[in-house]
């Protein structure tokens, strides 16, 4: 075993280990447009965070990262920070971010192997209108006490007028 596994180990009950999982209501979303509208009609997407360490987070921060071609009609409580190029598998996206801070008593702690739903109401999202194809960066950071920041990303992809998350 690695020094490095041995200390992810060791320290799974001192410090939370969060991640972040995007999805829709079912795999697959129909997506909607208006005869003259340049964006779909809304889109629900859901973010829900889970803690495998037996160690609470009291407190932690959310950031969530939408492609810049995407509109985002609700953000669920998160705060617009910037524009940003990032980098999800191995394509770069222009990306507007989003951050939420969580503390108690305001927050519930997350706890060891319990799915909480974040944003409040849920993120809407609309798609642009193009012909043909097309794929979205989504991404995520997390950061809690004690736990080193975790970043992931997932694809967003349109084929069909239907829309598919995966995560890279």
């Amino acid at each position: 075993m690695e020094e490095y596994e041995v200390r992810d180990i060791g320290n799974r009950a001192d410090a939370p280990d969060l991640s972040l999982q995007f999805f829709f209501e079912s795999n697959v979303v129909d997506i909607e447009f208006q005869e003259d509208e340049e964006f779909s009609k809304p889109i629900t997407l859901y973010a829900a965070i889970t803690n495998e360490s037996i160690a609470p987070a009291m407190y932690y921060i959310v950031r969530l990262f939408f492609d810049k071609q995407l509109t985002v009609i609700n953000s669920g409580g998160f705060r617009f920070n910037s524009e940003q190029t990032l980098q999800i598998g191995d394509m770069a996206f222009i990306v507007n971010s989003y951050s939420n801070n969580y503390s108690i008593p305001g927050a519930m702690p997350i706890w060891q192997g319990v799915r909480f739903t974040i944003g409040d109401p849920h993120f809407q999202i609309a798609v642009p209108k193009v012909n043909g194809d097309m794929i979205y960066g989504l991404a995520w950071s997390v950061d809690s006490l004690g736990m080193q920041q975790k970043v992931r990303g997932a694809i967003l992809t349109v084929s069909n007028n239907q829309a598919r998350i995966l995560d890279v």
